[in-house]
């Protein structure tokens, strides 16, 4: 995992906190805001765990304008279709989605 991303993202700014992400809000949540930075995890994997604080602590920088950015996190033990959608089967699994579109590379 490219942990970069990450702390790159608390230099730029803007959302609320990780919006937990599931079959009925993922596709809206993706449409309307610019930059969505998602974290595909599993509770039981260990390295998931070590991800979700730092995670959560990057989300908290970005809360100041609405629908620019936001984080959102999948348990793809409960979402499998999502997970499987965007082919997760390791975790943890970061993917970026600009403008309602994936971009190409990923990040575990």
């Amino acid at each position: 995992m490219q942990l970069g991303v990450i702390f790159c993202l608390f230099v730029v700014g803007t959302k609320a906190d990780v919006v937990i992400l599931n079959n009925e809000n993922f596709d809206g949540v993706i449409a309307n805001n610019k930059l969505v930075f998602v974290n595909f995890y599993a509770e039981w994997c260990r390295f998931s765990q070590i991800l979700k604080p730092i995670f959560e602590s990057a989300s908290q920088n970005f809360k100041d304008n609405a629908n620019q950015v936001a984080f959102g996190s999948v348990d793809c033990d409960k979402q499998p279709v999502i997970a499987q959608r965007f082919k997760v089967n390791k975790y943890p699994t970061l993917k970026l989605f600009r403008h309602g579109q994936l971009v190409k590379k990923e990040y575990r």
